[in-house]
This record gives C-alpha cells, structure tokens and sequence, in this order.
C-alpha cells in the first residue's frame, strides 16, 4: 500500500476551524495556524502551532483566523501569555515602579478597591477593550461592589480617570515587554473621562468671606482655643495642611524686616499592602521649596504658641528641628489631624455663636486665603507663588470663578477713559464730521 505524506504546514498556514463540545453540551469552534517559535528570528527554522478556541460560531472563528493569518504576513506573531494574570501584572508594576512611596500607596489602593475585584484574576491576554470600559461604567455607577460589609460608592470622574491612568500603566508594561500586542485600555472604544469633563464635574470650592475669617479667628483667640495660632498660620499663609504639619521652628524666619516662612517639605501618613503604617516626609508637591511672607499678627500668634509649647512640653519642643504644631500628646501633627480639629473647631464656634459657617477642610483655608486675594487685586503671578503651583496656568484654572479685583480695576479704567473722553476742536472750515480719503 502506498502510503501518502500529508506537506508540512509552513509559517502563516492555517486549519479549517474545528468545532467541539463543552460540558453543557454547547458547542464552540477551535481555530489553529503554524507560527514561528521565535519571532525575533530573520531566518527561522522552528515552528510552533498555537490554537485558540471559544468562538461561538464558525463565522468568528474564520475572521480571526484571517486576521492573525494578515498580520503573520506582515511579520506581526501574537505574544502567547496564558498564565499571566493581571494580579501578576499589576505586582510587578508596582514594584518597578519609581516615585514616592505615598504615590505607591495610592495606585496599592486604587488597584485594590476598583480594579483588582473584577479584572485580577484575568490573564491579561483575555483582558479585552470591552471588559475595560465595562469595568469603568461599573465604578461609575456604583457597581454593587461592598467593601467591608458597606455598598461601594459610584466613583466620581477624577477618581475614574485615576484609575484610568494606573490600568493603562499596568497594562502597557505588557506591551512593551512583548507579552501583549497593544494596549486594550488605549483603544478608542474605551472612552474614560477627559481632563475637560473632570474639570466641568468639579464642585465649587467653599470658601469664607472676609467677615466670616475673622469672626472666626477673633472667636477662636477670645475663647482661647488650643489650636488657634495654627488657625491664623492657615488663614494668613495659604499653606497646604500637610505642610503645615511639616513646619519646623528653624522655618520661621522672623528676624529683619521681611519676615517669612520656608516651605520645604509635607508629612503624610502612608498606609502599604502588608505593612505597618509610617509617617513619611518628602518635598512640597511641586519638588520645590518656597518662601512665604507673613505679616505682624502670624508673628504674635507664633512667639505666643512657642512660649504655650515650651511651658507644656518642656524645652524640648522648641528646638530647631522640633514641630511647630503638635497633637495634644506633643508628637508630630498629620493631616487628619488637623481635618479633626478643624471640624470641632467649626463646631465649637457654630454652639459658642449660632452661627453656621460653610463647612468646609482645613484645605478651605486656602482656598479662602487665594480667593480672598484675588478678588482684592493682587496680582495672580504672586499668588502663584505664594500657593507654590507650579505654573501660574493651575492658579488661574483652580480660580476661574474668582472675579478678580484687577478684572474690576480695568473695567472701571475703561469706563474712565470714555468719562473723560473730549471731541478735537474742528479747524476752520470744518464741521468736525469724519472725513475720508477716497
């Protein structure tokens, strides 16, 4: 009997899609084609033959055979990562990762809470740009998800596009190791929020009126609340609260005429997958230092805060290197700390007065302090500065609503100009009417 050879297959052929039977008895359809083993091979001499199954019809099964056929003749091999998962992905990525670890910490959460739940134990060959946009609407709405018992709240458009930009991180690593062709976050069907929608989502920031910043700093002295030089530093300064929890005795620069502040550096508190949480001091938010000019009153209160140390805490908290605003204990202040005391401050002044201020963080101060000043004139360039953003572009974009004191000089300038506006005399013989010459 003559027995025939059936020709090897060559790199770029490709079987007839073949149907199979799941469990369920459904039926699927199984497709598979000859690749080179190394694609990075000018000249190669082995081959491997990959199958990839699931297709519900003959159809689509067909059509992604043509296209991987189409991108093997021009030379493109799909990476083959079957066990990696994005879970497995995303580990890596943060541990290559470089910047500052309350950064590290932030994409930990992110992943955490809102993406690890639904796509970790994906392989990131089945992660597809429909499942990433599914998953974006879902944080959007809520997606049912609980954590610690409680039903999860529907992220806001910033928190969206954060996570965003941690997925798309994650996953172009893939890319560029070869283990994915593109990048599924990145397609065009995707659509997460845009900078400008994030920007028309943001709510109004709340502020204080003048009044109201100093009925509350007079009450705050009258009543001699504990905290109330660090009230007058927020007011006064427009300092983050993190640097404010920062600052050092050796940063009050009292002495001369121009008296200021050196803002050098934030604490935070920095809470790490499978690690104790430590407080951590790193640089301002724009990696620069800065100096702040206060006026006589944040002197007073600062002289007199530094004698109320002394006198509880001993000689000790008023070195150099000691923190100017501490716990009732003494120790370093944090953020939420400060947030704490805030509110009951807000409180205590609401029971001491009946009056109910807009609530609002100590980050309001802020606000308040580079509203107040914009409104009153002076110029965006200092304010830029002296908030330390670090183009003069954030300042006017955070303050668009402000209406700026120098828009109302300008106005009332123009109105002045035609105020005093005066015809020219005519000159004999002429009637004064505009003339042209044709």
């Amino acid at each position: 009997m003559r027995t025939v050879t059936r020709p090897k297959q060559r790199n770029g052929d490709g079987s007839k899609p073949r149907p199979y039977s799941l469990k369920n008895g459904e039926v699927r359809w199984r497709i598979s084609w000859t690749e080179p083993s190394r694609p990075d091979d000018p000249l190669p001499r082995k081959s491997k033959q990959p199958t990839k199954g699931g297709f519900e019809t003959e159809t689509e099964a067909r059509e992604e055979l043509r296209r991987i056929l189409s991108e093997l003749d021009q030379g493109i091999v799909q990476p083959r990562n079957r066990g990696v998962t994005f879970r497995d992905l995303a580990k890596a990525w943060l541990r290559a990762t470089r910047v500052a670890e309350i950064s590290i910490s932030a994409y930990e959460r992110d992943l955490r809470l809102h993406v690890l739940p639904f796509i970790g134990d994906k392989p990131i060959s089945k992660i597809t740009p429909p499942m990433v946009a599914e998953l974006y609407q879902t944080l959007e709405v809520g997606g049912g998800l609980v954590v610690k018992g409680k039903p999860k709240r529907k992220l806001g458009l910033a928190s969206l596009l954060r996570v965003h930009i941690c997925v798309a991180a994650v996953l172009q690593t893939a890319v560029e190791d070869g283990k994915l062709r593109q990048n599924p976050a990145k397609h065009p069907s995707v659509k997460p929020p845009t900078d400008k929608q994030v920007k028309g989502a943001r709510k109004e920031q709340v502020t204080w009126s003048a009044v109201e910043v100093k009925d509350f700093l007079d009450w705050s002295h009258d009543s001699n609340d504990p905290r109330r030089a660090m009230w007058q530093f927020f007011a006064r300064t427009g300092l983050r609260p993190a640097e404010v929890a920062a600052l050092r005795w050796s940063d009050l620069m009292f002495a001369g005429p121009n008296p200021y502040i050196t803002v050098q550096r934030t604490r935070s508190r920095v809470y790490r997958e499978n690690q104790d949480p430590k407080t951590v001091e790193r640089g301002t938010k724009s990696g620069k230092v800065r100096t702040v000019s206060v006026d006589q009153q944040v002197i007073a209160v600062a002289r007199a805060h530094r004698k109320s140390q002394a006198r509880h805490f001993g000689f000790e908290a008023i070195k150099r290197d000691a923190p100017v605003f501490t716990k009732v204990d003494g120790t370093a202040l944090l953020g939420k700390n400060i947030t704490y005391y805030f509110d009951q401050a807000q409180g205590a002044y609401t029971r001491a007065t009946g009056i109910v201020l807009p609530h609002m963080g100590p980050h309001g101060m802020r606000h308040t302090h580079a509203t107040l000043l914009l409104a009153d004139g002076t110029n965006p360039k200092a304010i830029q500065e002296r908030l330390g953003h670090s183009s003069i572009s954030t300042t006017i974009d955070i303050y668009t609503h402000v209406p700026f004191g120098t828009h109302q000089w300008v106005a009332s300038a123009f109105d002045s100009i035609l105020e005093n506006a005066e015809r020219p005399a005519a000159e004999d013989g002429e009637t004064g009417e505009a003339a042209f010459d044709w």
